[in-house]
């Protein structure tokens, strides 16, 4: 970690201002990472998955405002725990949402330069299939298909872009974070995600 820190610092102090970046831009960028999710009593971990895709406009120099569409979900089992009887053990768990985002990063553009951003929206959470027992009837109740309620979605990211010169392309380099939440269950997942990143280039 810490030699990524030293090369990262060094790239920023020795990396030479950048062609003027037109105001719109587009990016994609997809992650692996790990995670949890609650439903009632019951809670899972293991590995996560997470993707997104958004279209952004720069007002000013260091300040973007965005749409974005984000969702993450459980890829790889993960051990199911019960805080109590009565919880429903699942599976799968996943989060989808369109968010507006803001992203700030520092005022001269320069091939290397890192930025912060900031998500929220609302989307859906879905989790299961479950099964639980039923105390009262004497029997286990099963859900095949995976419930789904609407859920406050927020993220962040803390990373680099990598803009190429002369052209508009170029990469994006983060850790980011994405959480959803409704009355009965959550989701938490933390990525280290690689994308790419499209920009409209101001005229000559």
């Amino acid at each position: 970690m810490r030699p990524l820190i030293v090369c990262t610092a060094l790239a920023l102090a020795l990396a030479s201002p950048a062609r003027a970046q037109g105001a719109f831009s587009s990016s994609a960028w997809a992650g692996f990472g790990v995670g949890s999710a609650r439903a009632d009593d019951a809670r899972a971990g293991g590995a996560f998955g997470a993707l997104g895709i958004e279209v952004g406009r720069t007002a000013h120099p260091g300040h973007r405002v965005a749409v974005a569409f984000e969702a993450a979900g459980r890829v790889a089992g993960g051990r199911v725990a019960l805080d109590s009887g009565t919880g429903a053990p699942f599976r799968d768990a996943s989060c989808a949402a369109f968010t507006f985002a803001y992203t700030r990063s520092p005022v001269r553009v320069r091939t290397v330069t890192p930025f912060v951003r900031l998500g929220v929206g609302g989307g859906t959470l879905a989790i299961g299939p479950t099964s639980w027992y039923d105390a009262r009837m004497g029997v286990r109740v099963v859900r095949d298909r995976p419930e789904s309620a609407a859920a406050v979605v927020g993220s962040a990211a803390v990373g680099i872009d990598l803009i190429a010169r002369p052209g508009p392309l170029g990469a994006v380099l983060a850790v980011r974070w994405i959480g959803a939440r409704t009355r009965y269950s959550s989701l938490s997942a933390i990525v280290p995600s690689v994308g790419l990143v499209l920009r409209a280039l101001p005229p000559p």
